[in-house]
């Protein structure tokens, strides 16, 4: 199960997510779904630990995202991005 609570994160002056909490059950499918700039990408970022929430907790199978080793969180999370950049040399 995916725990978050009370996120909220904003880009310079601009708010783009608002107190946010919700369970996300650990089987069956589940949908963010809603407009262009709403904050969906936002907060998988946050959710996967890619990007830092200016306040609120996120737990991940009972631990803390920020306090969980990378090793050990990886048991319980994984992430594909929807846009890969490759590096050429």
């Amino acid at each position: 199960m995916i725990i978050v609570e009370n996120i909220c994160k904003s880009y310079a002056q601009s708010l783009v997510i608002d107190n946010v909490s919700l369970s996300i059950p650990a089987a069956g499918l589940t949908s963010i779904i809603g407009p262009n700039g709403a904050g969906k990408s936002t907060l998988l970022s946050i959710i996967a630990r890619l990007l830092r929430s200016d306040k609120g907790k996120v737990s991940v199978a009972g631990l803390d995202i920020h306090h969980t080793a990378t090793d050990v969180l990886a048991q319980r999370l994984s992430i594909l991005r929807q846009d890969n950049h490759l590096h050429r040399a």
